[in-house]
């Protein structure tokens, strides 16, 4: 019988700390929902070229909180990027509810036209699984098809269920809001 593996305090720390900060694809990152449909974290400046080149995303919906200044527009050419903030100002939800239509209406758009769309907050958990499940609800899912496209990022919570079932309900015929 071989004997427990050791390692040392220090090195199980430098181990996990080249785990945490090595650097891997966008996509691994990123979690496709639905065909062409992307749910992910903040976009770094190295992400650019494997999101434009190899995911092939034309839209970028961006769900964080601030405005990521590390990205310049024309890191981006020929990708569309739209802000739809959502924010928790204590225990209310303060949303735009326009901004939130008009980002699950361009991400339908998009995926109609057959091109990538990429939903991002600051870390793809919250903010971000809301604008996906409004725009796979908009596409014709029901509530719990969409809930369980979103859940395949792994703690990913739409947590704005409300105001998108709001926009969904304004967008839609009565006959098509499928619960």
């Amino acid at each position: 019988m071989m004997g427990a593996m050791r390692i040392s305090l220090d090195s199980a720390r430098a181990l996990l700390q080249a785990l945490v900060t090595s650097s891997q694809p966008y996509s691994d990152r990123a979690t496709r929902v639905d065909t062409n449909l992307w749910l992910g974290p903040r976009i770094e400046r190295a992400d650019v070229a494997h999101i434009v080149e190899r995911m092939r995303v034309k839209l970028i919906l961006d769900c964080g909180d601030s405005e990521n200044p590390s990205l310049a527009s024309e890191d981006l050419s020929g990708v569309k990027r739209m802000r739809c903030p959502m924010l928790l100002a204590g225990s209310t939800v303060n949303v735009n509810m326009s901004d939130l239509a008009a980002c699950m209406r361009a991400g339908v758009e998009a995926l109609e036209r057959k091109a990538a769309v990429l939903v991002h907050g600051r870390d793809g958990l919250y903010n971000a699984p809301s604008v996906a499940y409004g725009i796979l609800r908009l596409r014709g899912l029901s509530m719990l098809e969409a809930t369980r496209a979103v859940a395949r990022r792994h703690a990913a919570i739409p947590r704005f269920i409300e105001p998108v079932e709001a926009v969904v309900m304004k967008a839609l015929p009565a006959s098509r809001w499928n619960p």
